[in-house]
């Protein structure tokens, strides 16, 4: 991790930490990327390489991308806010901030999970300089079903059918019908931890902030149980070293400032990173 260029940059009384990796490739397109829940930026350390020099993966130098790769609020190394207000808008703000910072006019996102909301609110903010957005979880489409008129990815009806675990709807292709019964096995037997998380998160809240054991459970069955559920021993080590990161940096995972829930939203001290250096505004 300490071989990446790291660094926190104060950012509306927030310090937030992040890795920019610069293309040896000329052209390169920027590219911020948003981790999810419960996750880190270290989902993302494999993928560097041959996002940042794909000529050196076997790809073309023309595919290479300067990559900022930010923790959200609350997560890793970025500091824990004072109140409850740093909720996706904000975030979606502060990313168009950085991506200021750092040089950046035109740049793409790409983000997935919670990262995919931020995301999907840049595009929706539609700042100057963002060029283009990639998610590669919808769940605006199932948490919010789109109003009449409005143009979604997720057609209205499809979306509304998995929002109440209908079955697809007809007229959708062999894969796309595959896919719909993935979302809704997900969203009907696989999502509880989402309704225990925003209607009563100190039951889970006090496993996940007071015991190792407990938080490791935690990250363990989303890579179980969750739309990406996997046997692959080498994507459950890197759930497992997201929990680490998470508890020997204070990372919480609920969304509430209270005693067990210190969330993204929970007043603590900030921490910093190992071998980060400093951009202030």
């Amino acid at each position: 991790m300490n071989a990446l260029p790291q660094f926190i940059t104060e950012i509306d009384g927030l310090d937030i930490h992040f890795f920019h990796v610069r293309s040896p490739h000329a052209n390169a397109l920027p590219l911020i990327m948003t981790h999810g829940w419960p996750g880190s930026f270290l989902e993302f350390v494999k993928v560097i390489g041959p996002l940042s020099d794909p000529e050196s993966h076997g790809a073309r130098a023309e595919d290479a991308f300067d990559l900022v790769v930010p923790s959200m609020p609350g997560f890793g190394f970025s500091a824990r806010p004072q109140a409850t207000d740093w909720n996706p808008d904000r975030i979606a703000g502060a990313w168009v901030e950085l991506m200021r910072r750092v040089g950046y006019g035109r740049y793409v996102s790409q983000g997935g999970d919670w990262g995919a909301v931020v995301t999907d609110v840049m595009g929706r903010q539609a700042p100057g300089g963002l060029l283009g957005m990639h998610v590669t979880t919808l769940l605006g489409a199932i948490e919010r079903p789109p109003t009449p008129n409005m143009q979604t990815t997720v057609p209205p009806e499809v979306a509304n059918a998995l929002k109440y675990g209908e079955p697809a709807p007809a007229g959708l292709s062999a894969e796309e019908t595959i896919a719909y019964e993935g979302s809704k096995n997900f969203a009907t037997r696989g999502s509880g931890f989402r309704a225990m998380n925003t209607t009563r998160p100190q039951t889970i809240g006090y496993s996940l902030a007071d015991s190792p054991v407990g938080l490791a459970a935690g990250f363990t069955r989303s890579s179980r149980n969750g739309p990406t559920r996997t046997a692959n021993p080498s994507a459950n080590s890197r759930k497992m070293r997201c929990s680490t990161t998470s508890r020997f940096t204070g990372s919480r995972t609920q969304r509430r400032p209270r005693p067990a829930c210190t969330g993204r939203t929970a007043p603590t001290k900030p921490r910093s990173a190992a071998k980060s250096r400093f951009l202030r505004p």
